[in-house]
């Protein structure tokens, strides 16, 4: 097994969440049938039907944080639907082995590459993987936020060197990218969002 198959298994078994917190949450039912992971265009802008794929259709991959966040749910994918643009989101429900090739596919075959970087994981993996697709000349657009001290991750609270480790991961990152053309550092999660639908638009 090569090193891109370890990250992409450890970071789906990251995204799968443990437990459902809220009552609009994946799977979704949508005209009729059962969508897991992508979307495509909203029906409200093309009349288009939201279906499964490999990740050809999907403009946007919806990369980072995952459990607890909900920032895909809460934001992300109502305001790509409403701009009527792509997405594969990674977050399911239930996670299998066949999921590997599915992500593999939408992150090669994704337009734009969102990374949302927040403060309530410490996303390792994430970061690598924003800075490997940023090196590869892949577009790349970032959120970055720092972890609060404090802050609980796994039921344990990140202090001390810990939390110094996991914010420094995340200011290597931004220093590394913050000249490569095609890596776009946002200020916020939301703008990181509207970013990628400005590129998809462009």
């Amino acid at each position: 097994m090569i090193k891109s198959d370890i990250l992409i298994r450890h970071r789906q078994r990251a995204c799968a969440p443990k437990t459902m917190s809220r009552s609009s949450a994946y799977p979704r039912h949508i005209a009729g049938q059962t969508t897991v992971g992508l979307f495509t265009k909203s029906p409200a802008k093309d009349g288009n039907e939201m279906k499964n794929a490999t990740g050809s259709n999907a403009s946007v991959f919806l990369g980072g944080s995952c459990n607890p966040t909900t920032w895909r749910f809460d934001y992300a994918i109502p305001t790509l639907e409403e701009a009527g643009v792509s997405f594969y989101n990674p977050q399911v429900d239930d996670w299998s082995p066949e999921l590997v090739a599915i992500e593999a596919a939408a992150k090669d075959e994704a337009k734009v590459l969102l990374f949302v970087i927040d403060g309530q994981t410490r996303a390792g993996v994430s970061i690598m993987e924003a800075l490997k697709y940023g090196a590869d000349g892949r577009t790349v657009v970032l959120s970055i936020e720092n972890i609060p001290m404090g802050t609980v991750i796994e039921n344990q609270e990140v202090l001390g060197r810990d939390l110094k480790d996991a914010n420094r991961m995340r200011s290597y990152l931004s220093d590394l990218v913050k000249d490569y053309p095609n890596v776009y550092i946002c200020d916020s999660m939301t703008s990181a969002v509207q970013k990628s639908i400005d590129l998809i638009n462009s």
